[in-house]
């Protein structure tokens, strides 16, 4: 086998130690009680979010950001080149090599 380039493979297991404090127990505590309340009141907001609250989030992010190459076959204003951002600032995201303005 040696002489093939090759071995037997060999269990093996690998440890990671990690230097920081971990968890902040009274923050963990904190946020698995207020996951708790909204089971129990039915208002988990996964996976769908209210109407109101999706409205509210409509259009908040920059997304894809600023700079991001265009998605082929993502025919969406927020993946064309010079489309206008929630904000209403011009998109001065550049064209990527070999592509054509649509």
């Amino acid at each position: 086998m040696k002489d093939a380039g090759t071995g037997f493979a060999f269990p093996s297991q690998t440890a990671y130690l990690g230097r920081d404090g971990g968890l902040d127990a009274e923050r963990s505590g904190a946020a698995e009680a207020e996951v708790d309340a909204w089971r129990s009141k039915g208002e988990l907001p996964f996976p769908e979010f209210e109407e109101q609250e999706r409205e509210r989030l409509q259009d908040t992010l920059d997304y894809p950001p600023k700079g991001s190459p265009r998605i082929e076959g993502d025919e969406s204003e927020a993946a064309l080149p010079g489309a206008s951002s929630a904000t209403g600032d011009s998109d001065d995201r550049k064209q990527a090599p070999g592509r054509e303005s649509g």
